[in-house]
């Protein structure tokens, strides 16, 4: 295996945990769209979590991005924890 095979490995493997956190994230949003509704709108809950995860990508946050946003969004969104 050459040195450049090495990275694109490397690189694809990191593509796919990208798209997996996207994902992820999207189903959690879509879940707490679900729960908020009626009361809150789909898009004010969906700009909260974008919110929620901006903060938390500024503060260096990677790995569980994904549950950190969804507990944040949450507590914001005044909605009660995943049991």
């Amino acid at each position: 295996m050459t040195l450049a095979s090495a990275h694109q490995v490397t690189y694809h493997d990191l593509a796919d945990l990208i798209r997996e956190e996207r994902r992820h994230l999207s189903d959690v949003t879509a879940v707490l769209v679900r729960e908020a509704y009626p009361v809150r709108s789909a898009g004010s809950v969906i700009a909260c979590v974008l919110r929620c995860r901006e903060e938390l990508l500024r503060a260096g946050v990677r790995a569980g991005l994904a549950d950190a946003a969804e507990t944040m969004a949450r507590h914001r969104l005044g909605l009660p924890g995943r049991s």
